[in-house]
């Protein structure tokens, strides 16, 4: 599956054009795959609660770019209705194809439906097989068709910039590209799969999605002392070894001036176990970090000052993370040695 989600601007988008925002970026993902594969839209469908539901069933004209009559087309009918699901059909290199792309109106929609474990405005499934094996996700796409997958993620992301919104938001109207609304779109191995089995195909803000993603995998009685923001900025003050550990295991596009990251795995020993072997050791790191920061740092800081504070215990967690990365025994352990 690839799972898509919306960054909402600070001023927050209104609903309508939060719905439009959720078709142009479902849009954006059919486009994609009609230029990475061979694909033809057989239909779409509007539903109440679930799917399966079908309410009314409809054509929308997805051709070589997203465009505004199609992204018309969608968000009426996410007015009115729980959701819509795309339906395309055809090859992605050599696997043959069905793939559902579900555009929800609010992001609790694949929640409330127990679709997913967490939000999202968008998700693709495939369905079908590929060299006499059955498919059903994207991510094992990854080793079945890799240079496949790696067009599509290029193709999607090239979509991101092509695609521009006029937008409705709290302090007035902006028009914004699509790239700066769309905040993480990943593929899953199943819909309850842990955080780390997700493959990043787009994050933005980098430092703050890799965070959350890290965060996610960490202790819970260790993570709090930090939390959500503390890891943040030890990612941040961190960007560059982090960068070099990530691209001795993934393709990295690094936007800088979009602060954003893309991350394929490299075609090694499969790529799927690449990225997990990579995010495990990197989880790892982070909470050896941790410990060390909230063990020996810590109570050095309690006998020189009589207390820990938050910031105090930030830089020990950003020094300790520094030490990590640059460790030899984190390397073999992120490569399997």
């Amino acid at each position: 599956m690839i799972a898509a989600k919306i960054w909402k601007p600070r001023t927050g988008l209104r609903p309508a054009s939060y719905r439009r925002v959720s078709a142009a970026l479902g849009l954006a993902l059919a486009v994609a795959l009609r230029r990475a594969g061979n694909f033809d839209a057989v239909e779409a469908e509007a539903w109440k609660g679930a799917p399966d539901a079908v309410k009314e069933t409809f054509t929308v004209d997805v051709k070589r770019h997203v465009n505004e009559e199609a992204i018309k087309t969608v968000a009426e009918r996410l007015g009115r209705h729980s959701g819509v699901t795309i339906k395309l059909q055809g090859r992605l290199g050599r696997a043959e194809l069905a793939v559902d792309i579900d555009i929800y109106s609010h992001e609790y929609v694949p929640v409330l439906a127990g679709i997913l474990d967490e939000s999202a405005e968008v998700l693709a499934e495939p369905r079908g097989h590929t060299g006499g094996r059955p498919v059903a996700s994207f991510y094992q796409l990854f080793d079945a068709e890799y240079e496949a997958m790696k067009a599509l993620a290029e193709e999607l992301v090239a979509e991101l910039h092509m695609v521009e919104l006029r937008v409705a938001t709290g302090t007035g109207v902006r028009t914004h590209p699509l790239w700066r609304l769309a905040a993480r779109v990943h593929t899953m191995h199943e819909h309850s799969a842990h955080p780390k089995y997700a493959i990043p195909l787009w994050y933005r803000p980098w430092a703050w999605q890799l965070a959350r993603s890290l965060y996610a995998l960490t202790p819970p009685e260790l993570r709090r002392l930090a939390g959500p923001r503390g890891l943040v900025r030890v990612i941040k003050e961190n960007a560059k070894p982090l960068l070099n550990y990530l691209a001795q295991h993934y393709v990295v596009a690094l936007r800088r001036l979009e602060n954003a990251i893309q991350l394929i795995p490299k075609p090694l020993s499969p790529p799927t176990q690449t990225h997990q072997k990579a995010v495990e050791a990197l989880a790892k790191a982070v909470a050896s970090a941790m410990r060390r920061a909230a063990g020996e740092r810590a109570r050095r800081a309690i006998e020189e000052r009589g207390y820990l504070d938050w910031h105090t215990y930030v830089e020990a967690l950003q020094q300790e993370l520094a030490r990590e990365l640059a460790s030899r025994t984190f390397r073999d352990v992120a490569r399997g040695e």
